[in-house]
Parts: C-alpha cells; structure tokens; sequence
C-alpha cells in the first residue's frame, strides 16, 4: 500500500463526521442535505443517505462493484452496481453513472488501485 492511500484512509478514520457534514452540507446548500455516509474502501462500497430539496424523505444511495480497468496505455475507473430507494433516481443513475468510464490520470493509479484494494495481473484487463 503507498504512503499517500495509507494516509487517506487514516484520514478518513480520524476526521470527525460532523466536520465532513458542515463542509459537504455548507457547499451544497439549497440543494441537498448529506444526512449519513460511509465509504468502505476494502469492500468498494460508497453509502449515503442525504435530503434532497423538495423532496420527500430521504434518499438513500450505494455505489458498489468499482472496477478498474486497463485501456490502452491507461486506466479507467468503472461504477458496475449502484442503487437508490427511488425508482427515477435509480434510471437516472443507471443511465448517466452506471459504467461510465472515467479516465484515471496515470499519476493517480497507485493510488485508486491501493485506496480500494485492487489487484492487478498481467493476464487480466479487468481488474478486481
């Protein structure tokens, strides 16, 4: 593991939520309300729960499944499940997130594959 994933996973260990919650709450205002997260990086595995203006109720979200993937001379990082407790969100989702790939700056390998525990083989393009 480098030392840069290490420090952000102790980071996210040692940061207080209600920090996290004033900075995400304070940018988004007006919009929505982050209520609950939590990301789990052994299990790539991204929860929240937040309150969408005029919304009803809260929304509940899970990214799970990433995958990265070996295209060319770069890698792209790939969201394979994702789920609300909305049907129209979950289309939206499904459509706009749902394996879009999002190109991976060759700087930033390392550290995407150590902060969710990928593992890379030679014969694999996927990588799990």
């Amino acid at each position: 593991m480098s030392f840069n994933s290490s420090l952000i996973k102790f980071a996210y260990k040692i940061t207080p939520k209600t920090i996290v919650y004033l900075v995400v709450n304070s940018y988004l205002k007006g919009i929505v309300k982050l209520i609950e997260y939590d990301v789990n990086f052994n299990e790539r595995k991204i929860l929240s729960k937040v309150h969408l203006e005029g919304e009803e109720g809260e929304i509940e979200v899970c990214l799970e499944d990433f995958a990265l993937i070996k295209s060319g001379d770069h890698y792209k990082f790939v969201i394979q499940q994702v789920e609300s407790n909305r049907p129209w969100l979950n289309k939206a989702l499904s459509r706009f997130i749902l394996g879009q790939e999002i190109k991976i700056p060759n700087t930033q390998v390392q550290l995407v594959q150590d902060l969710f525990s990928f593992k890379f083989s030679d014969s694999e393009d996927q990588q799990e």
